[in-house]
């Protein structure tokens, strides 16, 4: 039956399941013109954010479809993981050498400049050690090859060795290579006389079972390294091959840490209460912190979150101690993590848990911001981040005297009274306050407005200040005044505020610290 033409039904596909597409790579047999009736169309599908990348394959308008969904950041990490690992390239070659469905852009050419220096930096290099070992396993199932139980047994042996050889041919003079039918055509196009050579005698063997153009053909191949190998070889297992408490625990103390990311563990109050200590805090990227009751309170309620964890390290800090470092990325957002865990009468359970959003990755999902006016439960999310972007001043502009002084003052008896009068605002972000400010609609004055340090020079400061200028017009204010500090002057000037002259700000302690009197007119 005749198949729809591709490209339509590529072109069909992306903008019906992928709109939202940064680039699209379609390559292959179809698209190389070498199409046979179960050919599928190859496609590498790349994203701006992926909560994960993944592969799929189904039907679609009358194809076979194989697709690879990647952000560039998934990309890189396969392309790395190829190169330290087998040595493999597809991924690469696809997407240098398959045909552009959307319109080439700045994104997709970068995708392709990954690609090209990945290629350009070559496999890992084996090393001697590592030669050695393959020369060894291919020459012990030549053997096997050679003195067959059976001939079922010789052709299994002689299919692990079609590619066990072609891969060893590559790699062992540090190039890429490829596995299963794409081994033959790697071999064509780096040496057309090899390929021929590699067909023949396969072919020969498994029509009739004679290993002699085989075992000349693997001679020919490991000769330059050395040959054959059997008698003589050895092979020393790393000093650390062996299951003892010191390796059994950090692999167990992951497998706790990724079961807490489990949706239907986060929602299992008899769960949480078995894997999370009474004891138990955790700090949040607002200095905000949690208890274990917070937690059975909270999780079961929240949204299914699908988490993808990576980079787990994991060491012991004490007897029954120890520390889980790691990174997440859900729902476009990555975090670095650490937690503690602590082995007791219970079992081992979480101590202490603290995740901090990645800045870079906020850039990209800044829309998901919510300004709203703080209520009195704020309170410490509120002094938290002011403590922490007044620590963050830099000495060029007051001494560390002066910034520890400033930084160190308790909130005041009546703050949450404050709060509501002064009409505090938080920024909230992913479940957690960020940024704050407040307008004081009696006195015509904004102040009061932190960020995060970690979010700090990612526009936050700059909405809190637009929606308290908003603010103030809807209640018909026509001018604004504030105190700002001598770091913060030029960010106020940008947003439209005029200096009035040099002043100072009384701190509770008796301090004064320069600052600038500035207005708006609104």
């Amino acid at each position: 039956m005749k198949k729809n033409d591709p490209f339509k039904t590529i072109t069909k596909l992306i903008n019906e399941k992928h709109p939202k597409a940064k680039a699209v790579f379609w390559a292959g047999s179809v698209h190389n013109n070498q199409a046979t009736d179960s050919s599928d169309l190859d496609l590498v599908i790349v994203y701006e954010s992926l909560e994960n990348a993944y592969r799929e394959a189904f039907i679609y308008d009358g194809w076979p479809i194989d697709a690879f969904i990647h952000d560039p950041e998934t990309l890189n990490y396969f392309f790395e993981e190829s190169r330290t690992g087998n040595g493999i390239s597809g991924l690469a070659y696809m997407i240098l050498n398959g045909l552009e469905i959307i319109k080439g852009s700045t994104f997709s050419d970068n995708i392709k400049k990954s690609a090209q220096e990945f290629l350009y930096a070559g496999p890992a290099r084996w090393n001697q050690e590592q030669i050695n070992k393959e020369r060894f396993l291919i020459t012990d199932v030549l053997d096997d090859i050679k003195n067959p139980v059976g001939r079922d047994e010789q052709t299994a042996s002689a299919a692990w060795l079609l590619e066990a050889l072609g891969q060893f041919y590559f790699r062992s003079q540090n190039k890429w290579c490829a596995s299963g039918k794409s081994i033959i055509r790697y071999l064509k196009s780096d040496n057309p006389s090899l390929a021929l050579e590699f067909t023949q005698a396969f072919e020969g063997l498994f029509h009739t079972g004679h290993p002699a153009a085989l075992e000349l053909l693997v001679k020919k191949i490991l000769e330059p390294y050395g040959g054959l190998l059997w008698n003589g070889f050895r092979s020393d297992a790393p000093k650390e091959s062996r299951k003892t408490e010191n390796n059994i625990l950090p692999k167990l103390i992951e497998t706790l840490e990724r079961t807490l990311l489990e949706p239907n563990i986060r929602q299992s109050i008899d769960q949480l209460n078995k894997l999370i200590a009474d004891d138990f805090l955790e700090f949040g990227s607002s200095s905000k912190i949690y208890t274990k009751e917070d937690c059975i309170n909270s999780l079961p309620n929240e949204s299914q979150k699908k988490f993808l964890a990576n980079d787990f390290k994991v060491k012991q800090l004490a007897t029954n101690v120890m520390l889980v470092t790691y990174k997440t990325t859900e729902n476009g957002v990555s975090a670095l993590r650490s937690s503690i865990w602590k082995q007791n009468d219970n079992g081992w359970q979480m101590l202490f848990h603290q995740g901090t959003i990645i800045p870079e990755n906020f850039k990209h999902n800044e829309k998901k911001m919510i300004i709203r006016k703080a209520i009195s439960t704020d309170l410490k999310s509120i002094w938290a981040i002011r403590t922490a972007a007044i620590k963050a001043i830099s000495e060029k502009y007051y001494t560390r005297s002066e910034i520890e002084t400033w930084s160190s003052t308790p909130p005041p008896a009546n703050f949450k009274d404050v709060i509501t009068k002064l009409n505090w605002h938080v920024v909230e972000y992913q479940g957690e306050i960020i940024g704050c400010g407040f307008i004081d609609l009696d006195n015509l004055e904004i102040g009061g407005i932190f960020v995060d340090p970690h979010f700090q020079r990612n526009g936050v400061g700059i909405k809190i200040l637009n929606v308290l200028e908003q603010f103030a017009k809807n209640h018909h204010l026509h001018c604004l005044y504030l105190d700002s500090t001598v770091n913060a002057e030029s960010f106020y000037k940008v947003a439209g505020f005029n200096p009035i002259k040099k002043s100072k700000y009384k701190h509770i302690s008796g301090t004064e610290f320069d600052c600038i009197r500035m207005t708006k007119i609104l």
